[in-house]
């Protein structure tokens, strides 16, 4: 009996496994119906026998968008139990195979592929519909990271594959927004729709770039760098300046330095920079100016800081913005420091270097990145 045989013959006895299993491990599911609770689950099984049939060219195909959105309909019900829901199905579904056949690897790799497809068009949908509801973007995006951060490795693998696999359609997008600027006629409207594509872009590709380096550095990885000879200062200062139109009050770059010469990687050390600035403004008092520094330090290091007069980050919880994800529980700071300082941490590790942060309410709030100015 091939695979594809054995799902179809005993369909019913998988999904009657699966919706036991799921009863007994997911809060919350054994209040909903039968019909609810297993909503397109007998269709995803049907696609993936279909799929499996070596006699037919199909394969393993599943439209999982409105289980998604069904769920996320449900108040109680979260992304990471929707999740849980499908790394059930795989589990009953490869062992119920496994007590019965022999699976070929090929086989395997269909089952696996075909519900992990599924499972990501389904958290898509749920995320967009809760986003829909919340009206905030970054806030379900943070929940839905919240969220998987408890699911451990199995999360850790879903964050990964998803925002590897979107860099290969958002290069397409650029270039499309690219062909698009060089067609369109000369009309101011369609050059400020253009450039808000262009700069939407660019925030997506930013914050997959750290989505996958915080990944990496969270696994215990260090970020890849490239040192070469370098011009620090001019670095720092296109950061300042490429953020000036965004803050009224101002941002000052203090430093009389024409040039801070040494190995960096001067591309990742100006993400960093950038993250901190973008911190500043946000959480800084917007009627007081952002200083910026670059400076040499003893022990042949160089020091970056970013200081901003907003509202203080309490002294327990300076030493854990750093760490991945963490949240401050200010009401101030809702939104979060997000993952960018853990990404400001890696780039200075990975430089052989340090962060840290200083704030109070009378001197207001500073974070170093202090690096050797030459590669050990």
């Amino acid at each position: 009996m091939s695979t594809s045989e054995l799902i179809c013959q005993y369909k019913d006895h998988i999904l009657q496994q699966w919706l036991t299993t799921v009863r007994e491990q997911i809060s919350g599911a054994e209040e909903l119906e039968t019909l609810a609770l297993q909503d397109d689950i007998p269709d995803l099984l049907d696609d993936l026998a279909a799929g499996l049939d070596e006699s037919s060219p199909a394969t393993v195909t599943h439209e999982s968008i409105d289980h998604g959105r069904m769920r996320a309909k449900f108040e109680t019900y979260t992304l990471s139990q929707m999740i849980r829901e499908y790394r059930l199905l795989l589990h009953v579904v490869l062992s119920f195979a496994d007590e019965r056949i022999q699976i070929t690897p090929k086989a395997r790799n269909k089952i696996i592929r075909g519900i992990t497809l599924a499972m990501e068009q389904a958290a898509e949908a749920f995320l967009q519909i809760r986003q829909e509801e919340d009206g905030n973007a970054k806030r379900a995006a943070e929940a839905l990271v919240e969220e998987l951060r408890r699911e451990g490795q199995f999360r850790d693998d879903f964050i990964g594959t998803l925002t590897h696999d979107l860099r290969n359609p958002l290069a397409n997008t650029f270039s499309l927004v690219e062909l698009l600027r060089n067609r369109m006629p000369e009309d101011p409207i369609f050059e400020k729709i253009v450039n808000a594509m262009q700069q939407s872009l660019n925030q997506a590709d930013i914050l997959i770039r750290n989505l996958l380096d915080a990944n990496l550095i969270k696994s215990g990885g260090e970020l890849p760098i490239h040192r070469k000879h370098s011009n620090l200062m001019q670095e720092v200062r296109d950061s300042v300046e490429s953020f000036s139109s965004e803050y009224e009050a101002g941002l000052v770059f203090d430093s009389d330095l024409p040039a801070l010469l040494g190995e960096f990687d001067c591309q990742a050390l100006r993400r960093a920079l950038d993250n901190l600035i973008n911190n500043a403004i946000k959480y800084g008092n917007q009627d007081k100016v952002i200083t910026v520094k670059c400076e040499p330090i003893e022990g042949n290091k160089i020091q970056l800081s970013v200081h901003n007069h907003g509202n203080p980050i309490p002294a327990d919880q300076q030493g854990k913005i750093f760490s991945r994800y963490y949240r401050m529980e200010e009401k101030q700071a809702n939104r979060g420091w997000g993952m960018g300082l853990t990404l400001v941490k890696g780039i200075a590790e990975a430089h052989g270097g340090s962060v840290e942060v200083v704030s109070t309410p009378t001197e207001g709030t500073t974070f170093f990145i202090r690096i050797p100015s030459e590669a050990h």
